[in-house]
């Protein structure tokens, strides 16, 4: 069982986020109404859902729906 502040080092967030995803059901189990746990495989599930990478700009979305297997140009 991690504490939150393992679990946000772990996924690089803050421990407001943590509480954030907790609080959506997302992960984690409260403890006494006030503590939260996270077991090592919900963070592991969580790092596979994340995007990996940097955000693809509006013009590579649409070549590569327009024209896959081109490279940009720019």
């Amino acid at each position: 069982m991690l504490t939150g502040a393992d679990a946000a080092r772990e996924l690089g967030v803050t421990r407001q986020r943590i509480t954030e995803l907790a609080q959506a059901g997302r992960m984690g189990r409260q403890v006494a109404g006030r503590y939260w746990f996270f077991t090592r495989e919900e963070i592991e599930a969580y790092k596979n859902e994340r995007k990996v990478g940097r955000p693809k700009s509006e013009l590579e979305v649409t070549m590569k729906h327009e024209a896959p297997g081109l490279t940009p140009a720019y």
